[in-house]
This record gives C-alpha cells, sequence and structure tokens, in this order.
C-alpha cells in the first residue's frame, strides 16, 4: 500500500500515453499554459477505505513535494523525503491532468483531476480504485516560479 501510494504521488501530478507535447484545451477546460511553471505544496488531505473502514492518511499541512511543468510536454517531481526526483510526460484534457511515468520499458498512465486553478493555487485530487479498496488524495499547491 505504502508503495502504490508513492508511486501516485510520484506521478503526481503523479500521466497519457506517447504524449510528447501539450496544448490549450479546446472544450472550455483547464489551459496547459495555466500549468507551466514551478509549484510547491503547502495541504494534502487523504483517506482510503478498506472492507468498508475509512482510514485517515492525511489532513494537514503538507510542504515536502515540488513539481515544475515544461512546455515540452514533461514534468519533473521532487518530494524531500525521496532521494530522486522524477520526469515524466503530462497532458491536459479539459479539467484532466494526464502523468506518464517511463519505468523498465513499460508506461504507466495515472489521471487526475484539476478542482482548481488561478494565477498561483493548483488543486488536484486523484482516485485509485480496486475491488473494496479506494485511495483519495486531494493535494493544494501556491506557484512558486
Amino acid at each position: 500500500m505504502k508503495k502504490s501510494y508513492v508511486i501516485m504521488m510520484v506521478m503526481l501530478l503523479v500521466s497519457a500515453v506517447g504524449f510528447t507535447g501539450c496544448s490549450d484545451d479546446d472544450e472550455g477546460g483547464v489551459s496547459s499554459s495555466a500549468l507551466l511553471g514551478r509549484w510547491q505544496s503547502t495541504y494534502e488531505y487523504a483517506y482510503e477505505v478498506e472492507g468498508g473502514e475509512t482510514i485517515p492518511l492525511e489532513d494537514g499541512p503538507y510542504m515536502d513535494e515540488e513539481m515544475t511543468f515544461y512546455d515540452d510536454g514533461t514534468m519533473y517531481w521532487y518530494d524531500q523525503n525521496e532521494t530522486d526526483g522524477v520526469y515524466c510526460d503530462w497532458r491536459v484534457s479539459g479539467n484532466k491532468l494526464y502523468l506518464t511515468d517511463y519505468e523498465d520499458g513499460e508506461s504507466y498512465t495515472d489521471e487526475y483531476v484539476i478542482e482548481s486553478l488561478s494565477s498561483d493555487e493548483l488543486v488536484v485530487s486523484y482516485t485509485e480504485r480496486d475491488g473494496d479498496y479506494m485511495l483519495y488524495d486531494r493535494t493544494t499547491y501556491r506557484r512558486v516560479e
């Protein structure tokens, strides 16, 4: 479970198969260009549900994570508690953020919901489901560059 949670966070904002660029969405969604730059996490709310039981994971200030979106469709994610950061590809469609990570010749794509985006704040959420298990994570970021 811990590994799954770490992988989810790594791919945060943490996924699109074979995508190498980005463009603005034509359907009134989030503009890809609005994400460009460096973002620092400020708050995290997360819980999991297993066997019908809700287990709180996080609910408070969270300053350990940083991500930088580049206009070439790549993103760099770094957690102060990890030794290495991770590069992945990203794209936006509507209010969805897709992050694709490549490991051992395989690609892994995750979908995040952009709940809100302003010039200085980004809120994204992620939901993972597997049978009677569910993980929900919502992280708030502030723009630092």
